[in-house]
């Protein structure tokens, strides 16, 4: 768990520190509320970015995009995200610790898409990334069982 906030903290500082030229979808144009509500195209490039790239290829638009999709989940009036225990404890061991970036990306994409009840289709989108062994996700029992029980349709335990 410290992993994934130590993670959260480098991403957004790093995005900080640099201090690059404001474009549409940097975490500045998240500064203006009246923004959020025109987020959506940069959170869905923001999104399939991350999901694009496996845990391996981890660059420094990668860090800019998950520090935008970050901001933009915090202050967006119109979702709220929680994020389930279950989803995080896939999250946990130390060769998995970047999968909560792509959890984040899940949620942001089909949330951006279906405005409602997206928490399925996210776990869906996770579910189909964790399998494409071209990502780089260590196959932990809790990966598999993940797997196994989206196969089963029994995903209720990672949707409440």
């Amino acid at each position: 768990m410290k992993n994934i906030f130590t993670l959260i903290f480098l991403a957004i500082s790093i995005n900080v520190c640099l201090g690059q030229s404001s474009t549409k979808c940097d975490t500045n144009f998240l500064q203006n509320d009246s923004n959020l509500k025109k987020a959506d195209p940069c959170v869905l490039t923001a999104a399939n970015y991350i999901l694009s790239r496996s845990l391996t290829n981890i660059d420094q638009e990668y860090s800019d995009d998950l520090a935008f999709l970050l901001i933009w989940m915090s202050k967006t009036p119109d979702f709220t995200f929680s994020i389930n225990n279950k989803m995080l404890e896939l999250c946990e061991k130390k060769s998995n610790t970047l999968l909560f970036s792509v959890y984040l990306a899940c949620l942001s994409k089909e949330a951006v898409k279906l405005r409602t009840n997206f928490v399925p289709a996210a776990i869906k989108l996770f579910v189909d990334y964790v399998k494409d062994t071209n990502n780089g996700v260590k196959q932990t029992s809790k990966i598999k069982k993940l797997i196994e029980d989206y196969k089963n349709n029994k995903i209720d335990q990672y949707t409440n």
